[in-house]
């Protein structure tokens, strides 16, 4: 049940893509996914019109938070995420440039601050995601339970 209560009030099909490769019918794929939907009780609009497209410069408002999941494990998982550029955006390609210096790889200045100089995170990086009409931009860090505030700081 509490599965299902997550899905229904995260997951709705008309801002979902269901993509099929290879030799399918498509018919048949758009029929499937249809019936899975209505037999889940998502589908709200079987006639629903795609998103119109966006010139990839919305503004995309999001209210800080920070949400902590405990589990016993020996590793955290730390993920700071907030709004990035759309793939359409002009300035995507400044965007890549920063993601490449700040958390891009083995020579970026968070693995070289966070992991090499004070050893902190197994594994630290920053990453962008550009979709039609929005983006993310985000930075990760596996490390010690008790190093997350640590990572945090820096």
């Amino acid at each position: 049940d509490r599965i299902r209560r997550f899905y229904k009030k995260h997951y709705d099909p008309t801002h979902l893509v269901v993509a099929a490769a290879g030799n399918v019918d498509h018919a048949k794929v758009v029929r499937q996914v249809r019936a899975a939907f209505e037999k889940a009780g998502a589908l709200k609009d079987p006639g629903a019109q795609p998103l119109a497209p966006r010139d990839g410069r919305r503004t995309v408002r999001a209210a800080g938070r920070v949400e902590l999941i405990g589990r016993k494990t020996e590793q955290a998982h730390v993920i700071l995420g907030m709004p990035g550029l759309a793939r359409t955006d002009e300035r995507r390609w400044a965007m890549g440039v920063l993601n490449t210096a700040l958390g891009g790889g083995m020579s970026s200045r968070l693995f070289q601050e966070v992991r090499e100089k004070r050893g902190l995170a197994y594994s630290v990086y920053s990453y962008t995601s550009g979709f039609a009409d929005c983006g993310l931009f985000g930075v990760y860090a596996g490390c010690r339970p008790s190093q997350v505030h640590d990572v945090l700081r820096i």
